[in-house]
């Protein structure tokens, strides 16, 4: 790995135990709920609501947990930081606001108007 590389890897790696620990406190929180059971409907539908919530968001941090793996392998392939799509640098200040990032940052304005 190259030595500039470094902090990335470290915040990746970070911010992957983070997830990990959310995921795994989350987890936590729906199975306690499931072994108190409920008392009546109102409180049904939150535990419900709840359950749900819980579920979207690991959905989205599993997406995100993905991404920061992609993102490991790449540094240890000496690919990280180049546009997955068109091959240019991805700039050193979008790479430290989002690590995990795959696009430069015009690539992936392409890519989410066209998924809107």
């Amino acid at each position: 790995m190259k030595k500039e590389l470094k902090p990335y890897y470290n915040k990746l790696l970070k911010k992957k135990q983070e997830f990990l620990e959310k995921y795994e406190s989350n987890k936590d929180i729906s199975q306690k709920e499931e072994k108190e059971g409920t008392g009546d409907l109102v409180d049904q539908a939150t535990d419900d609501y709840t359950n749900e919530f819980l579920n979207n968001l690991s959905a989205a941090d599993l997406k995100i947990l993905r991404l920061i793996d992609s993102a490991i392998e790449r540094i240890q392939k000496d690919d990280y930081g180049v546009c997955q799509d068109c091959g240019e640098d991805i700039s050193p200040k979008r790479l430290k606001a989002v690590p995990w990032a795959e696009f430069c940052l015009n690539c992936q304005e392409k890519k989410e108007k066209e998924e809107e």
